[in-house]
């Protein structure tokens, strides 16, 4: 994931922060539901701005 990507996901958190409901920010955004947006704002309220670090994806790494 390169920088922009990171900045792209603390946005979407900021938006949220700012007021705006999850389904505006994911329209916004051009995802077609919340439940993205949600779990973002959830592991950022976590785990503050490693949240947009990206982590394993859940596919096998090529050995």
């Amino acid at each position: 994931m390169r920088p922009a990507q990171w900045r792209a996901k603390a946005v979407l958190a900021v938006a949220v922060a700012d007021g705006h409901s999850y389904t505006d920010t994911a329209r916004a955004a051009g995802r077609l539901s919340g439940d993205v947006v949600a779990a973002l704002v959830a592991r950022f309220n976590a785990e503050g701005l490693a949240a947009v670090v990206p982590r394993q994806g859940g596919w096998s790494p090529a050995r």
